[in-house]
C-alpha cells in the first residue's frame, strides 16, 4: 500500500513479459483497491490490488490456504529497486533498467521475531526471507513486488516486498506481505468488482 498515490492514479500502468524498464504499452490502472486495516505505522496489512482497464497474461498463482512452507524454501524475489542501500544518492545513483532478481531462503518466523531481529515488528501478515549475513536483499524501490515459489512446476505468489532495515544488512532480511494470510480479503475483494461489473454492464446497457 505505501507505494500508492491514488492522486496520481493514471500514471499507473503494469506491463507483463518484458525486463526492460522503459517498456511501451501495458494495461492501464482503472481502480486501486487498498486494505482497510493498513497500518502505516507498523507496516501491518501492507497488500493492494489494482483493477486493470485490459487484462494481462501473469504466469503466477496465488498460493492454496494452508500452503504451510518450510523455513528454508527457495523464494525468488525481482525488483527494478536500486541495487544498494541509498541509491537513490543523485552522487552515485544505482538502478538497473533491466528487471533484476535474487534467490533467497524464507527465513522461520520464530527466527525473524526473536528480539534480536525484528521482535514484536513482525505481525502474522508477514513473512522474512533471506540471509541473515546480509549480502541478498531486495531494496529501495522493489515495494509492492512479487516473492515466488516454484511448485510442481507452477510459480506461486508467497509474499509482497513490504519493508526492512536497510539492504542486505546482516541480521535484517526483507520483510514481505504474507499473501496466504490475505487470501479471504483477495478473493472478497475479486467477487465484489465481479459483482459490481456485471452490474454496471446492465445498468448501462
Amino acid at each position: 500500500i505505501h507505494v500508492f498515490n491514488l492522486q496520481e492514479l493514471s500514471r499507473w500502468r503494469v506491463v507483463s513479459g518484458t525486463t526492460y524498464i522503459a517498456t511501451l504499452g501495458g494495461s492501464y490502472v482503472d481502480r486501486i483497491i487498498l486494505n482497510g486495516n493498513y497500518d502505516p505505522a507498523q507496516n501491518d496489512y501492507d497488500i493492494a490490488l489494482m483493477r486493470l482497464s485490459s487484462p494481462i497474461n501473469v504466469g503466477v498463482c496465488l498460493p492454496p490456504k494452508a500452503f504451510g512452507l518450510p523455513a528454508e524454501s527457495t523464494m525468488v524475489v525481482t525488483g527494478w529497486g536500486y541495487l544498494e542501500e541509498n541509491g537513490e544518492n543523485p552522487t552515485h545513483c544505482k538502478v538497473s533498467p533491466s528487471l533484476q532478481k535474487a534467490s533467497i531462503p524464507l527465513i522461520d518466523r520464530a527466527k525473524c521475531s526473536s528480539p534480536t531481529v525484528y521482535g514484536s515488528a513482525v505481525t502474522q501478515r508477514m513473512i522474512c526471507a533471506g540471509y541473515m549475513a546480509g549480502r541478498v536483499d531486495a531494496c529501495q524501490g522493489d515495494s509492492g513486488g512479487p516473492l515466488v515459489h516454484l511448485n510442481s512446476s507452477r510459480w506461486y505468489l508467497v509474499g509482497v516486498v513490504s519493508w526492512g532495515v536497510g539492504c542486505a544488512r546482516e541480521r535484517s532480511p526483507g520483510v514481505y506481505c504474507n499473501v496466504e494470510e490475505m487470501l479471504n480479503w483477495i478473493h472478497t475483494i475479486i467477487e465484489v468488482q465481479l459483482i459490481m461489473a456485471t452490474y454496471n454492464f446492465f445498468f448501462l446497457h
